[in-house]
């Protein structure tokens, strides 16, 4: 009986080794995924930090048009107001001559050449000071 006794004490310890051998390699294989899930973790973190890199730089493109397209409304407001500016004066040359030529009745000239000349003398010497 002391020799089965002992038989099953060495079977425990052996057992006992087995399953702590068995033990090791589940956690050593465990180990190895959680290595491998870390590793493919840092590269997707590493694909993010580049693709937030290049959205930052998307996004200072983005403001640089945006700025520009401020400063080209801007030009066209002004050019906007001198164009109204030169309508204006214009309307109102018009409108002088109009009224000129009411006062006065309508011209008669011998030479036709010498009225036009005229005409266009007075329209460019008034609309030059309108002009950008």
């Amino acid at each position: 009986m002391e020799n089965a006794l002992k038989g099953l004490d060495k079977l425990t310890q052996e057992e006992a080794r087995m399953a702590t051998a068995q033990n090791l390699k589940v956690t050593h294989a465990v180990d190895k995924s959680v290595k491998e899930v870390m590793d493919t973790v840092v590269t997707i973190d590493d694909g993010v930090a580049r693709v937030d890199g290049r959205v930052a730089t998307v996004n200072n493109r983005v403001v640089s048009v945006d700025n520009t397209v401020k400063g080209v409304d801007d030009k066209v407001e002004i050019v906007d107001s001198k164009v109204t500016e030169v309508i204006a004066g214009v309307y109102s040359i018009l409108k002088s001559i109009s009224a000129n030529v009411l006062k006065t009745g309508p011209l008669r000239w011998k030479d036709d050449s010498r009225m036009r000349r005229s005409s266009e003398t007075f329209v460019v010497s008034h609309s030059q000071k309108y002009w950008i």
